[in-house]
């Protein structure tokens, strides 16, 4: 498996565990810190993807 398809495999993972997290009233401390963990995986994603598709 690729890095791109294990982040995205990652991504789709947390999103799942934020969707929980909202369902069930988490702290909103761990949702925040959640959704920064995705978006920083998000961005780390695009990243690679530009430099594969640049190539």
């Amino acid at each position: 498996m690729t890095r791109l398809e294990e982040l995205k495999v990652e991504i789709n993972s947390l999103r799942n565990k934020l969707g929980n997290y909202l369902d069930s009233n988490e702290d909103y401390e761990k949702i925040f810190s959640l959704n920064i963990k995705i978006d920083q995986l998000i961005v780390e994603y695009h990243r690679l993807f530009d430099r594969k598709e640049a190539q």
